[in-house]
């Protein structure tokens, strides 16, 4: 069986990628499943 997965992301910056500057948002489909989350760096650190 093949296992497929997409994701993808916008920053609040207006960049196309994940920002470490700012919050990200973030899509995120597997097996037919779609997921959404924001990742804020200021958690990380």
């Amino acid at each position: 069986m093949l296992n497929k997965r997409a994701m993808v992301v916008s920053s609040a910056d207006g960049m196309d990628e994940i920002s470490i500057s700012d919050v990200s948002y973030c899509a995120f489909v597997e097996r037919g499943r779609f997921n959404e989350f924001v990742f804020d760096p200021r958690e990380i650190f």
